[in-house]
């Protein structure tokens, strides 16, 4: 009897002390024994890399976190108060979509040129899944994905030429780049270059498709009308394409979305509130007929990750096919603050500082969870 307790005893203190060790707080630069498995230790999520010969414990990410299943947004005023729930309702409400049956999505043609290796596995799945999101809104019916490496560049050039005008391409500094195109049978174009060589988080994921195509819906609502995108502030052309990236790279799961490592954005911390406010006005400077130049006097990234913060916000209070719907009533109103109050009940001139406030507390929150 005394010898089984004995082992016993000894049997419980061995298991303690592999509990304690496996939750023995995780040290940036220590050792770690498996590449790109992670850990959270003290609020700090934890990346396993090789650093020389050694696989150590990365830099520790401050972990993020809210309520779960807050109360929903229902309008702009709620915005200053409840901007820490913000990031949520934009996930939770294209998650809903996304899941939603019957599935929608455009027919995809995929075309590989003659001496090019497709390396990209999701890109279908990724562009049915954003058409998910943007369910009820005017869609392509058809995607032509062309994926080309370099020594096919001919060959994507001429396959282009096939299916879009002239005016549909786009040619940067006179040469040919991916167009992001609608044809006037509303099909988009939308090119895959050197996928094999592209190791990013984006590329793999299908988020750079996903977020190609999302331009290809922006320009189809204006197929048919004499207004252009370029009236549109370019926050809102970027930041709707942003956000399917993300989408598509972090949106399995709150957890996940929440990490998104360009949610913590230390180069934002430089700008206070008169940014923001500044940032989202709608201005032209003279002699510029469209949106575009005014926020251009601040770093072109800003289009993309702040104008992803606000179409969050749109999305979080009235869902994401609203987004595309503004891009729809503008093209036939010609007015923002019109078209804005006709999708969302508030004209953007009176949204425009609660946004502002919303999103620059949100980012403080992000970057310093402690932030009140």
């Amino acid at each position: 009897m005394k010898r089984r307790l004995i082992t016993s005893l000894v049997v419980i203190v061995l298991a303690t002390q592999i509990i304690e060790a496996s939750s023995a707080a995780v040290k940036a630069g220590s050792a770690c024994t498996k590449l790109n498995s992670t850990t959270t230790s003290g609020g700090y999520k934890y990346t396993c890399i090789k650093s020389g010969k050694k696989l150590v414990w990365s830099n520790g990410i401050k972990v993020t976190t809210t309520t779960l299943n807050p109360a929903p947004i229902k309008n702009f005023n709620e915005l200053t108060t409840r901007y820490k729930d913000i990031k949520y309702w934009a996930w939770k409400n294209a998650a809903d979509a996304a899941a939603k049956l019957p599935l929608e999505g455009p027919e995809i043609v995929t075309l590989v040129g003659p001496n090019t290796k497709n390396c990209y596995t999701k890109t279908e799945s990724s562009i049915q899944r954003i058409s998910q999101v943007f369910r009820g809104s005017n869609l392509p019916k058809k995607l032509w994905i062309l994926n080309a490496d370099k020594i096919d560049k001919s060959w994507i050039e001429l396959k282009t030429s096939e299916l879009l005008l002239p005016h549909q391409r786009l040619f940067i500094d006179g040469v040919e780049a991916n167009p992001h195109g609608i044809n006037n049978a509303k099909e988009a174009v939308e090119w895959i270059n050197d996928s094999c060589q592209d190791t990013s988080v984006m590329g793999k994921s299908g988020g750079a498709v996903a977020h190609g195509f999302t331009h290809g819906i922006q320009k189809l609502q204006f197929m048919v009308t004499e207004q252009s995108y370029g009236n549109l502030p370019r926050w809102l052309f970027e930041g709707t394409a942003t956000f399917s990236e993300n989408f598509i790279a972090y949106g399995s799961d709150y957890k996940t979305w929440i990490s998104n490592p360009t949610f913590h954005n230390q180069d934002l911390k430089k700008y206070d509130l008169k940014f923001y406010k500044d940032y989202l006005l709608l201005k032209k400077i003279e002699g510029n007929n469209n949106l575009w130049a005014y926020t251009d006097q601040w770093p072109n990234q800003r289009a993309y990750d702040l104008g992803s913060y606000v179409v969050e916000v749109f999305i979080a209070i009235k869902g994401p096919a609203s987004v595309i719907d503004l891009y729809t009533d503008f093209a036939k109103v010609g007015d923002f603050d019109k078209s804005f109050k006709n999708i969302y009940g508030i004209t953007w001139s009176e949204a425009e500082p609660l946004v502002a406030q919303s999103i620059y507390q949100s980012i403080s929150w992000l970057l310093d969870p402690n932030t009140k």
